[in-house]
């Protein structure tokens, strides 16, 4: 696998195992699962789409920390989907969103810090 490719393909695969940890913890129902499948196969694909289109570029540790930040929104949205429908636990919902906030604040800073922005991490 070529490293360009090792981004999307971990970060769906993260993304999948999020979703069969909150089916068994909260009891993700099926529209949690739509919503979270159709969100990790979208940013793969858009993640793949963006480091094909400059090969030079790779996944730095900033971008790294995006697709932790990314995965945890998806189960955000997943448990989101899933409360219009049947009842959701709040506090793992505020506590994945709050750990999500957190994150958007360390990526930046860590691109700067190691030299590591690039024109995909700015989008």
């Amino acid at each position: 696998m070529r490293v360009s490719q090792a981004g999307p393909a971990t970060g769906l695969i993260a993304q999948l195992l999020l979703l069969a940890v909150l089916a068994g913890t909260a009891g993700l129902a099926a529209a949690g699962w739509v919503v979270g499948v159709a969100c990790a196969v979208t940013m793969a694909a858009i993640l793949a789409d963006g480091l094909a289109r400059d090969p030079g570029d790779r996944l730095g540790p900033a971008s790294w920390v995006t697709l932790a930040r990314a995965t945890l929104a998806i189960g955000v949205a997943a448990l989101v989907a899933d409360s219009f429908l049947v009842g959701t636990p709040v506090a793992l919902l505020v506590t994945l969103a709050a750990v999500a906030l957190a994150l958007d604040a360390v990526d930046g800073w860590l691109a700067r810090r190691t030299g590591t922005a690039t024109a995909l991490g700015a989008t």
